[in-house]
């Protein structure tokens, strides 16, 4: 079973996996569970805790390539984009941990002395943490216990909201902590390029049901074609027109699990013309033929954590 991604009208991706009560969301995933051994690329308001359990990993954000080995870490900051990818086509275990500001009273004096400037930092896109940083521990350690809780509540149906929030302010702490002396010395704009980038990849998401060329995607951001397959290159590490394909399978598979569409208007709904290209093209990315996922779609929703 694979993992969709369920983006939102600004391709942020909408959490699924949140705690009952408490905007924090657990998951012990596998990169063998994306299409591709990849994620698409995306951004939230969440912070993003990653920690390798077996394996190693390839972490694209904002620009940036973080290669990730066993034990490693990674905090992803709000509205970064960013996806993991497989490293020689290696499956990776890993835990993942979302945590939403908005835990923290926004109108709080600790809000705005200690989430506020980490949160509006654009150029803070993200901390690494190594096993071998004595530093780095406390923050790898936190992100164990995080998915220990996530165990428990799974095992007993046991409550752990609010030892989740407790421990979501103890990372803050120690989080802070690690970045304070970097944040007075950035900028506090985010960099052009990444501008540039959400204003495509927004464009994508818009009209995706609509047909969509090279010039047309460029064109919403102003800038040249040559321009807009370099920044794609660079921020997805995909060419605009596959990923718009790649996107328009994510909504397709949206679509059989959310209601009882057919085949055919699945594929015309999602921007695919050619009922034949929309099959291969969704055979190529889910290993599977549209009709086969539509049969198992209750299943696969199981599986859809993110």
């Amino acid at each position: 079973m694979k993992i969709s991604l369920q983006l939102m009208d600004n391709h942020a991706e909408i959490i699924q996996s949140y705690l009952p009560y408490i905007n924090i969301g657990i998951q012990h995933n596998h990169l063998s569970y994306f299409e591709e051994k990849k994620a698409l690329c995306h951004w939230h308001n969440d912070i993003e805790l990653i920690k390798i359990i077996s394996g190693e990993m390839n972490f694209y954000v904002n620009g940036h390539v973080i290669q990730l080995k066993e034990r490693d870490g990674l905090i992803i900051n709000a509205k970064a984009m960013h996806y993991g990818y497989a490293i020689d086509d290696q499956d990776c275990q890993f835990i993942c941990v979302l945590i939403n500001p908005n835990i923290f009273n926004e109108e709080t004096l600790l809000y705005q002395k200690f989430i506020a400037p980490i949160i509006n930092t654009p150029y803070l896109n993200f901390s690494y943490l190594s096993f071998n940083k004595k530093s780095h521990l406390n923050l790898l350690n936190i992100i164990d216990n995080f998915n220990i809780f996530k165990n428990e509540y799974l095992s007993d149906k046991r409550l752990i909201d609010f030892q989740c929030v407790a421990l979501a302010s103890i990372f803050w702490e120690n989080w802070f902590d690690l970045v304070k002396s970097q944040i007075n010395d950035l900028n506090n704009d985010e960099p052009k390029e990444v501008k540039i980038q959400k204003k495509m990849i927004n464009f994508i998401q818009q009209n995706y049901m609509n047909p969509i060329t090279l010039e047309n995607i460029a064109r919403s951001a102003n800038i040249g074609r040559n321009k807009c397959c370099i920044l794609f290159d660079k921020y997805t590490q995909q060419s605009p027109i596959k990923f718009v394909t790649h996107y328009r399978i994510e909504k397709a598979k949206e679509l059989f699990c959310q209601a009882n569409f057919s085949v055919t208007e699945v594929a015309y709904c999602c921007g695919f013309n050619n009922l034949s290209y929309f099959s291969k093209q969704f055979y190529k990315l889910t290993g599977c033929l549209p009709s086969q996922y539509k049969k198992t779609k209750i299943s696969f929703a199981k599986k859809i954590l993110l």
